[in-house]
């Protein structure tokens, strides 16, 4: 079965619920909806999902779509 992973700012990499300890609160999960909504309103996903200069490229072409 496929368990989801996300970005743990605690343990400052990518984890799954098997590998990381610590709470939600510290989990950065995002759908890929999630992220073109995001992009489509012009907003800039987190440090933890893309760099910067990837957002501001994705965000310029769905403001051009």
């Amino acid at each position: 079965m496929f368990e989801h992973s996300f970005f743990c700012r605690t343990c400052g990499s990518m984890a799954s619920g098997k590998t990381c300890p610590h709470d939600r609160e510290a989990h950065v999960f995002l759908s890929g909806t999630m992220v073109r909504e995001m992009l489509a309103r012009g907003e800039r996903p987190p440090e933890e999902f893309t760099r910067a200069e990837v957002a501001d490229i994705l965000i310029k072409a769905y403001a051009t779509a």
